[in-house]
């Protein structure tokens, strides 16, 4: 059973978490950013969902530590927070976050999330796209560039893995907002659009670009010489 720890200072926040993901994941509860270190270490989470304002420790800087060390690194994390707005979820992005929910938030929505990202992890390790300097590890969920690491939304992952996988062939635009879905939610091609245009920011130093194929979709092609 995967395992999750859950990081808020707020017991009613830990409590409706639990009782949403328990039932599929081992859950470990802690209310302090000192407890979220030494769980890390002892529990060894699958997962990291990490409230920000914590009455110890800023929660982003706690994922730009957990980032610099090796045994936690490749843990992926989930920003849930009270701190609302682009520049907020930008700053989660840019640490490494998969995702950022704000609240307050609806339980399924975050299950679904939870279920969306280890269904990105259930990949052999080491299986890994290699497109020239352009490197995506399903198993970890991490993409790098000649060897920097990029960060990615899910949602960005989970486009630009289905681009590489089809590489040179058009993925069609309602095939993308089947992949970012979440039941409850509107998505609409105005979204696709944002995603696309970020990913292309995102992977501007690879060998490889999107094209627009008009009304139909996208492709991922290698750039000429």
């Amino acid at each position: 059973m995967k395992k999750i720890l859950v990081v808020d200072d707020n017991p009613d926040i830990r409590r409706l978490v639990s009782e949403t993901l328990k039932k599929s994941y081992e859950v470990k509860l802690e209310s302090t950013g000192k407890g979220c270190l030494n769980e890390i270490q002892n529990f060894s989470p699958d997962l990291l969902i990490l409230d920000i304002m914590l009455p110890d420790m800023d929660g982003y800087n706690i994922a730009s530590e957990l980032k610099l060390k090796d045994h936690s690194k490749n843990i992926p994390i989930i920003f849930l927070s009270a701190k609302v707005g682009s520049p907020s979820r930008s700053i989660g992005y840019k640490l490494g976050a998969i995702n950022y929910i704000e609240k307050p938030f609806e339980p399924y929505e975050l299950s679904v999330i939870v279920d969306g990202v280890f269904s990105n992890l259930t990949g052999e390790r080491g299986e890994i796209i290699s497109l020239e300097n352009l490197q995506i590890d399903l198993s970890r969920q991490e993409v790098k560039i000649a060897g920097t690491h990029v960060s990615l939304t899910s949602s960005e992952f989970k486009i630009l893995t289905t681009l590489a996988q089809n590489k040179g062939d058009v993925v069609k635009r309602n095939m993308i907002l089947d992949l970012i879905k979440i039941e409850g939610h509107d998505v609409n091609e105005r979204i696709v659009d944002t995603h696309i245009s970020t990913i292309r920011k995102k992977i501007k130093e690879s060998e490889f670009s999107i094209k627009s194929v008009y009304s139909e979709g996208y492709r991922l092609i290698k750039k000429a010489s």
